[in-house]
């Protein structure tokens, strides 16, 4: 999924375009994620991922990687949809938190070139599934430019799963944004493997509390048979309150960072 300068320009006037004067809601929180992904070729199967979040709050799938695509395309949509609101003031407050057994892969690598160490040796060959990878690596250091909140959360024994030359590019993220990225290692041995992705929160300029969350797997740790799911919604419709308090109630268990319930 690399997306050349003038298509990230197509996008973010998309998703400006898309938020004009309604009330943030879960429709066009949709809305903005299929103005972007209208020049990807997966649109069709975007939209229908899209078309069942309206609905049930969540969509989720059980298979191998090859879900991988499909889910952190949508994700990376999303994390944009969330940069943009909060560029032009629709979104106020923004906070996300990313679990993973090792600090996140987006924020290890380059923006210039993918570490191939980052990855899974079954990952190499496969250009869409790398991409995954550098397009994030974009969009959090987006996200993290307009100052929203970022926790990095992970047992501390995963740092040693990055090279040196991954958690030095880590530790300069750190120091580029010292007010914003917020650094929480855990003393745990491993995450639940439901617990393993990120989960956003997001406050409306009317004051409505939002969440995003996602399940899945880092793309160093691929796996045959897995839970893959996103959520999306306001974060009092039960699907996405169930995830939310879900993942706050483990973190709150195991000296993790808090989530705001809204």
């Amino acid at each position: 999924m690399r997306i050349c300068l003038k298509t990230l320009f197509f996008l973010l006037v998309c998703t400006v375009t898309a938020y004009g004067a309604e009330n943030l809601s879960v429709v066009n929180l949709s809305a903005h994620a299929r103005a972007c992904v209208e020049l990807l070729p997966s649109a069709p199967e975007m939209h229908q991922m899209l078309d069942v979040l309206e609905k049930e709050g969540v969509y989720a799938q059980r298979g191998g990687d090859e879900l991988r695509v499909k889910f952190v395309t949508l994700q990376g949509v999303i994390e944009h949809v969330l940069v943009c609101g909060s560029a032009i003031g629709e979104i106020k407050r923004l906070e996300g938190v990313i679990h993973t057994p090792a600090p996140a892969t987006p924020l290890c690598a380059s923006v210039r070139e993918i570490d191939m160490e980052l990855l899974d040796r079954s990952m190499h060959g496969d250009v869409k599934k790398l991409l995954t990878v550098q397009s994030r690596a974009h969009l959090l250091r987006q996200y993290l430019q307009q100052g929203a909140k970022l926790t990095i959360t992970y047992p501390q024994i995963g740092l040693a799963a990055r090279t040196p030359e991954q958690r030095a590019v880590y530790n300069e993220m750190r120091a580029r944004y010292p007010d914003n990225l917020i650094d929480h290692p855990l003393n745990a041995k491993a995450l639940d493997d439901q617990m393993i992705g990120a989960t956003y929160t997001f406050q409306s300029k009317q004051g409505k509390w939002f969440a995003f969350s996602i399940m899945s797997k880092q793309a160093i740790d691929p796996r045959e048979d897995s839970e893959w799911a996103i959520w999306l919604g306001p974060i009092d419709h039960p699907a996405v309150r169930k995830r939310v308090v879900q993942v706050s109630n483990y973190f709150n268990s195991i000296g993790g960072p808090s989530i705001n319930h809204g």
